[in-house]
């Protein structure tokens, strides 16, 4: 009996080290670009985090894609808006935290003109105001808004 418990313990030990793995290394999910990919022209509300998200990064990442998603759903299908979240511990990113001057889990919004002019913003509030759903997506909302209006030709 003892044999058959040892056995398991072990194939469930094994088990989880490969999902652990597989989670971290092997998730071929395309979660991340560069600013260098971006299509000139689109406007790119970056989700940037770290490997290890909380639970307030998970309620603002939810409320960006639920207000891009009714509030923002033709610029979304039409390629004006996208959603990229950027994880800056992967091999490559780690420049985000600079180029934004960020220090933590932000929602930045980007656009690079045709000329190469990059514009940018970082949504600061989004933190204080991630427990109250009408509050984040009347401030989400508005600065998206104003930022579009803003890098309009």
């Amino acid at each position: 009996m003892k044999r058959i418990l040892g056995w398991g313990l072990l194939v469930f030990a094994f088990f989880s080290l490969g999902y652990a793995g597989w989670l971290t290394f092997g998730n071929n999910e395309k979660e991340h670009e560069t600013a260098g990919s971006n299509d000139v022209g689109t406007v790119i509300v970056y989700f940037i985090h770290g490997r290890a998200k909380c639970p307030t990064c998970d309620l603002i990442l939810a409320k960006t894609q639920a207000v891009l998603e009714t509030s923002f759903a033709e610029e979304m299908q039409i390629g004006r808006l996208k959603l990229v979240k950027v994880d800056v511990e992967k091999p490559g990113n780690e420049h985000f935290m600079q180029d934004f001057n960020l220090f933590t889990t932000s929602v930045v919004l980007f656009h690079q003109a045709t000329g190469g002019r990059k514009t940018w913003k970082n949504l600061e509030k989004a933190w204080e105001l991630a427990d109250d759903k009408e509050a984040f997506s009347d401030y989400f909302k508005t600065s998206l808004s104003r930022f579009l209006e803003e890098i309009r030709p």
